[in-house]
């Protein structure tokens, strides 16, 4: 599978960040907290630069199939991302990208189909796993104007961490009443 990806030059970033924030407590009896990670890497040079590892501000684009609520959330260190899950709903992961800036160039990767559901049960932390997408080879094309196009070869493997996902939490508020929930991993299905 070949993807391209565009580098544009001198243009501002906007970057959505991750927030320091602790998780979103559990609102009532039956709450549930969706957790995945999504890591980006570039081990043969992040197009005309060193090699890189993409591990937060990934941005994902997710629905509530359920409900047909499309919104977006941005990773954190080490790919993590969570959102509070309503029970018996149906998520699906659409497709990530990104947008970097370093000095004055703009790198963007838009958007790499997933399209990966699972519904969500109650009273548990729901863990979707863990995305790798490896991106090798690049080979860059002169455009127009000091842009560049580069094509790179790409794989994605989806391991399972789950001894990730209660460090995680801990991490992030280490008296969080999500430590006491069960964790579960998510029954992913690959939609239409």
């Amino acid at each position: 599978m070949k993807r391209t990806l565009i580098w544009v030059g001198a243009v501002s970033a906007l970057f959505v960040l991750a927030s320091c924030a602790s998780l979103p407590a559990p609102e009532r009896t039956g709450s549930s907290l969706v957790i995945g990670s999504l890591v980006v890497d570039f081990p043969d040079g992040y197009f005309d630069q060193t090699p890189a590892r993409l591990d937060s501000r990934v941005q994902l684009n997710l629905t509530d199939v359920t409900t047909g609520r499309e919104f977006r959330l941005t990773t954190e260190g080490g790919g993590f991302y969570y959102f509070p899950g309503t029970p018996g709903d149906t998520y699906r992961l659409d497709s990530w990208e990104f947008y970097q800036e370093i000095g004055h160039t703009r790198y963007r990767g838009a958007p790499y189909e997933v399209k990966l559901e699972f519904r969500v049960p109650a009273d548990k932390v729901v863990y979707t796993g863990h995305l790798l997408y490896t991106f090798t080879k690049p080979e860059s094309k002169e455009l127009y104007q000091g842009r560049k196009s580069f094509s790179f070869k790409t794989s994605a493997t989806l391991s399972d961490r789950p001894d990730t996902v209660k460090e995680f939490i801990a991490r992030k508020q280490e008296d969080s009443p999500w430590l006491a929930y069960d964790i579960v991993e998510a029954q992913l299905a690959r939609s239409k």
